[in-house]
Parts: C-alpha cells; sequence; structure tokens
C-alpha cells in the first residue's frame, strides 16, 4: 500500500472504532488496535529497504557495518518506544506510556556508550598524530 493508502485507512479505522466505541468499548478497542497492525504490518517491506540503503550509502562513505547497526537499531529502539507509548496513551494508561519512554531513553543512551568510547578514542588518536607532527 502507498502512504496515501495507508494514511485513508487509519482515518477509516479511527472513524470506525468511534463508532463501535458508541456501542461497546471493548469492541471499538479492537477495531482501533487491528487497524493499528495492519498498518505497522504493512510498513515492514518498506523498512527493510531503508535498512539496506542506510548499509550502502554506509559502506559508501566508508563507515563500518558495526556504526551501521548501532545506527538502524536505535532508529528501531526510537520507532518501537514510541509506538509502545502511544498504544498504552490510548488504553488511558499514560503513567506506563511515560515509563515506556524512559526505558527507550535508557536502551538508547545504552547503546550509544560504545559508540562515545569509539568516538573519544578516535578524538584521542587524531589529538596524538597533530601533536606528534
Amino acid at each position: 500500500m502507498d502512504t496515501f493508502s495507508l494514511i485513508g485507512f487509519a482515518v477509516v479505522t479511527a472513524i470506525l472504532s468511534c463508532i463501535v466505541r458508541q456501542f461497546n468499548n471493548a469492541a471499538g478497542m479492537n477495531v482501533a488496535l487491528a487497524g493499528g497492525a495492519f498498518i505497522l504490518l504493512s510498513i515492514i517491506a518498506k523498512v527493510s529497504g531503508v535498512a539496506a540503503a542506510l548499509s550502502s550509502v554506509a559502506a559508501s562513505g566508508g563507515l563500518d557495518g558495526e556504526s551501521v547497526a548501532v545506527i538502524v537499531k536505535a532508529i528501531g529502539i526510537a520507532y518501537t518506544t514510541q509506538i509502545a507509548a502511544a498504544l498504552c496513551r490510548d488504553l488511558g494508561e499514560t503513567a506506563l506510556a511515560v515509563k515506556t519512554e524512559l526505558v527507550g531513553r535508557i536502551m538508547l543512551m545504552t547503546l550509544a556508550v560504545p559508540l562515545i568510547f569509539k568516538i573519544t578514542e578516535m578524538l584521542t588518536e587524531l589529538v596524538r598524530n597533530s601533536l606528534t607532527q
């Protein structure tokens, strides 16, 4: 499905969910969850294409595969956290949504630590090389 089809599907699903919710709250929530699941499953193929494009760009730019993997993981963590927190908010669990976002931030920090060390080592080596010349 293309972008506009998915957006149209999301709007129709939201309207249908609101209508169904007037008669049965649980059924309305199920309509919304099913629509959201369908949308996410519809874009999985596009995500794999983005990962391949990032790897190609990184290879042409001289980046190692480890750095690209960290970037892709960070993007995945950010989106997964955002989706989970939004779902918690939709279900009325605001406190759980905040905790989910906190977990995502902590996961991103722990993922970034090896890169920070790598950058620090590169800068230290660069400074040493410039001082010895």
